[in-house]
């Protein structure tokens, strides 16, 4: 094994094996990687080209690694000619990796235009999920928009008011995507649209990254928005962030929420070791916190079985699930500060008024006073 510093002019990724790259320590919540020399890798610094042209740039970089400072290089990601053919190789990777894990898609979505079987073409699609009798779905997983007319679709056929976009730069590059047009055609349509970039196939990356992904639906879910969540193919991140959201925010078991994810979106392959690994992460170094949680409403011995294990788990879920609400609630505020502050910049004083999250975009009419009349003098 050798680190990163590399010779080679070119190397290729998007669709390629990433089973080779493996995380050598963490420095300051960051990843250092290592690889084979033989082995494509994706790497992590992002830009606005997409795949993968690799330049070779030395830079010297402060970076703290076992006490001690050290050179490191630093490399950009240029476009590349064949995006195309990368993201279909990639769309062949999930479902040969669907394949393996038994997972098959046995209906059509049902919104948008269903993919063409047999062969790989790019087209809107998507699946409500549902988990609750009580409340229709708040959470719609599909492909990603390419153009201001996919937005405006999105807008008039399943009514989201929030999009969670969870594609790279290089995804955004291998789809001919530009993000700030989706943006403003979002804005336009009272749409709340924010990204979170996860590398597709990258398990650790999207093992890291699993927890922002959750924290920002679950934020746009507690205000009242209809979130629609898409990655490329709406197939892998997007049904982890759905899975993540089930299990760390509602307390739903890993085998039920798998069951409704797949159920409900029948081609959806997310890794579910990504949200293992994530899981354990979050809880490291929390025991304390699991031993108080499960002592707070006694045990269930009564119940029989294994129930010192019972009870643990049990707290594990609620320690999680507290955390998301901390979160959420510190993001709800957030954004209703950034709503008022533009409020005011526009001359409307929502202050004086409960702020309705669910309903405002920034676009809320609030009623000025009416002045009073003075009397004309005689």
């Amino acid at each position: 094994m050798t680190s990163i510093s590399m010779t080679a002019p070119v190397w290729r990724c998007g669709a390629a094996d990433l089973s080779s790259k493996v995380p050598t320590r963490t420095t300051r919540g960051k990843l250092t990687w290592a690889c084979k020399p033989t082995a494509p890798v994706m790497f992590r610094q992002a830009s606005r080209g997409g795949l993968v042209g690799v330049v070779d740039r030395r830079k010297r970089v402060d970076t703290l690694q076992a006490g001690s400072r050290r050179d490191v290089r630093r490399v950009m990601v240029q476009a590349s000619d064949n995006a195309a053919a990368t993201e279909e190789g990639g769309n062949q990777k999930r479902a040969q990796e669907a394949k393996e894990a038994g997972i098959e898609s046995k209906r059509p979505p049902l919104g948008g235009d269903p993919p063409p079987p047999g062969s790989w073409q790019w087209t809107l699609n998507w699946d409500p999920i549902t988990f609750t009798e009580d409340r229709g779905a708040q959470i719609i997983v599909g492909s990603c928009p390419r153009t201001a007319t996919d937005i405006i679709r999105l807008k008039e056929e399943t009514g989201v008011d929030a999009i969670l976009s969870l594609q790279s730069d290089v995804c955004l590059n291998a789809m001919n995507v530009d993000f700030d047009v989706l943006y403003r055609e979002a804005i336009r349509n009272n749409i709340l649209y924010t990204r979170v970039p996860v590398y597709d196939f990258d398990r650790i990356d999207q093992a890291a990254m699993l927890p922002e992904m959750v924290r920002r639906l679950a934020s746009m879910v507690a205000v009242g928005r209809r979130t629609y969540v898409h990655c490329t193919a709406g197939i892998n991140r997007a049904t982890l962030t759905v899975l993540g959201y089930l299990t760390y925010v509602k307390g739903v078991e890993l085998d039920e929420a798998l069951h409704i994810v797949r159920t409900q979106r029948p081609q959806a392959h997310p890794y579910v070791d990504c949200w293992r690994l994530s899981r354990e992460r979050q809880l490291a170094g929390k025991e304390h916190d699991i031993y108080l949680a499960s002592q707070q409403k006694g045990n269930s011995m009564e119940e029989g079985g294994d129930w010192i294990m019972r009870d643990w788990n049990a707290a594990t879920t609620k320690v999680i699930q507290a955390q998301y609400a901390r979160a959420v609630e510190s993001d709800v505020q957030a954004m209703a500060a950034a709503v008022h502050l533009s409020m005011r910049a526009s001359d409307k004083d929502g202050l004086g008024q409960p702020w309705d999250a669910s309903n405002d975009g920034g676009n809320s009419k609030q009623k000025k006073p009416k002045k009073k009349k003075g009397k004309k003098g005689k």
